[in-house]
């Protein structure tokens, strides 16, 4: 599909600052209002290097693609807009991603937060977590049922059902981790790794989410 220049009737809202969710609103945002989280705009007006995404000392740039609106138009705590609800979550995949959820249409919109049929890829480098990202899905999912369409940053959309399964194995491999920090204690999960997050990276995402190999979220 191909989007032509929004006017000021539209809304454009960035779930997280990283590029492929980020680095190209600006061709198509126009006269539109732009949305997202205070933090969020502050990674965006500066350079970012080392992103786990990319190559260790790459570096991305912003600014220069900014529309001038997006500094003015921060997300509050719960915020609405056009009937949708607007909310930013700390502390999960990255430190502020945004999710939207569509009462009337009975569709969730979460970005990053979920990874269908991979494991989660969490940027601890800019304040993600493993547990913050338990507590996000937990939260998804207390605000669904079994009719919400539930829309992630990539793949496919997912039902509840889907979602509660996905939950599922990021707890479990969680505490196996937590229990045996090694690759071996991922064995039962390896079907979920992927390009992106083989079972070697997802190991040390947890690893990096734990205090001397002691679970943080202990619910199996």
């Amino acid at each position: 599909m191909r989007l032509g220049k929004l006017t000021a009737d539209d809304n454009v809202v960035i779930t997280h600052w990283h590029p492929d969710h980020s680095g190209g609103f600006a061709s198509f945002a126009g006269d539109a209002a732009v949305w997202s989280d205070a933090q969020t705009v502050d990674r965006l007006s500066r350079e970012q290097t080392g992103h786990q995404l990319t190559a260790p000392g790459s570096v991305h740039h912003f600014a220069a693609r900014l529309p001038e609106n997006l500094p003015n138009d921060f997300i509050p705590a719960n915020g609405t807009l056009n009937g949708a609800t607007l909310t930013v979550i700390p502390a999960a995949h990255t430190e502020a991603d945004v999710t939207v959820l569509f009462p009337t249409a009975n569709v969730f919109a979460v970005g990053d937060l979920v990874w269908p049929s991979s494991f989660p890829f969490i940027d601890t480098h800019s304040g993600g977590s493993v547990t913050g990202l338990i507590s996000a899905l937990d939260w998804i999912l207390s605000r669904s049922n079994h009719d919400t369409t539930i829309v992630p940053g990539h793949g496919q959309p997912m039902s509840k059902t889907d979602l509660i399964a996905y939950r599922q194995m990021v707890t479990e491999s969680f505490n196996a981790v937590c229990r045996n920090p090694s690759a071996a204690a991922l064995i039962p999960w390896q079907s979920w790794a992927s390009a992106l997050v083989p079972i070697s990276r997802w190991l040390e995402m947890i690893q990096a989410d734990t205090t001397d190999g002691a679970c943080k979220n202990d619910d199996a």
